[in-house]
């Protein structure tokens, strides 16, 4: 999937080349074609690029900068699906991504002094991601045999807040946890 906020700058690239970086039509310039845009529809907006970039008074600059941002996103059209992206309840911005692993990851693991194994900072993450979802019971109801199967802990909710089916082996989107 490709980013939006990335996706948003390459049209914002493309409008200021188009009609300068103070001009005050850009927002309604790129607004229909943001939105096209997260409707799933990258090529309509690859067309417009293109057919902005064709006319007669596009300058030399102009003309780089819109098949710049059509090439873009031509190339990353297959990452492009917004539209199922938002039906599926994904974030498309890597905002959200970045914050959960900020939270989950660097807040614990790159405290002043601390050094880590790859063993050892696998096993702090795996409990970290149990306690911060909420999988406590589930975590001590596992089997403490080494020839346990894998399990996945189930939370009251799921990352998008919604209650979630009962918890199954290996398919759910939860934390994966491994008896050892």
């Amino acid at each position: 999937m490709l980013d939006i906020i990335h996706v948003n700058e390459y049209l914002w690239d493309a409008v200021n080349a188009l009609l300068g970086e103070t001009h005050a039509g850009r927002t309604d310039w790129i607004r229909p074609k943001l939105v096209l845009l997260l409707e799933g529809k990258t090529m309509d907006v690859i067309t417009a690029l293109e057919e902005a970039a064709a006319t007669a008074t596009c300058t030399e600059t102009q003309r780089k900068a819109l098949l710049r941002t059509s090439g873009d996103y031509r190339r990353n059209q297959p990452h492009m699906g917004y539209d199922h992206y938002l039906a599926q309840g994904w974030p498309i911005g890597t905002g959200v991504v970045e914050g959960a692993c900020g939270h989950l990851v660097k807040d614990r693991m790159e405290k002043a002094g601390m050094r880590w194994t790859i063993a050892g900072a696998q096993a702090v993450l795996d409990l970290r991601a149990v306690r911060l979802n909420g999988d406590w019971g589930c975590l001590l109801d596992l089997p403490s045999s080494t020839a346990a199967p894998a399990f996945v802990c189930h939370s009251a909710r799921s990352l998008t807040g919604r209650a979630t089916s009962p918890p199954r082996r290996m398919s759910d989107q939860h934390v994966l946890v491994t008896p050892k």
